[in-house]
């Protein structure tokens, strides 16, 4: 038991984290708002989990592992966003570990016998969250598109 909580221990605690940046190109759209969403707070960055009730652009999507998401709080200030929407979130299989069983030889005279126990195995999964970097620009009195960011020098 205690090999496979030390195997538990370190899948979770080592690994890599994977992430990923695309901006957006193109002319900005009337994206679509709601009047409330639920909002956390992190890092001082809001992130929405739905769509937010003020006009917004959107920069550009990053995806990142869901046990890092400061990552998706760096991108949004290294890229200039506001704010985050989330847009997807998925559990995928990352693959499996296995421990060997144990083995016990014991020697009776001319004769051995051996005994052995099963080894286990435990599935790693993990949660990619994907998000809209936003820029908001509060313009609600009006039904146009929002300006489109310039770019940086």
């Amino acid at each position: 038991m205690k090999k496979l909580w030390f195997l538990l221990l370190l899948l979770t605690s080592c690994g890599t984290s994977r992430f990923s940046y695309l901006p957006y190109v193109g002319e900005q759209q009337h994206w679509p708002t709601e009047p409330g969403a639920f909002v956390q707070t992190l890092d001082g960055v809001p992130i929405y989990h739905g769509l937010p009730s003020s006009t917004y652009a959107v920069i550009g999507k990053a995806t990142a592992d869901a046990r890092f998401p400061r990552q998706l709080v760096w991108a949004a200030r290294e890229h200039g966003a506001d704010a985050l929407i989330i847009t997807d979130s998925k559990t995928l299989y990352a693959g499996s570990v296995g421990a060997p069983g144990m083995a016990t030889t014991s020697f009776f005279g001319n004769t051995a016998i051996t005994t052995s126990t099963p080894g286990s195995s435990v599935a790693h999964y993990r949660t990619v969250l994907t998000a809209f970097l936003i820029k908001m620009t509060n313009d609600v009195s009006t039904n146009e598109p929002p300006k489109t960011p310039s770019p940086k020098p």
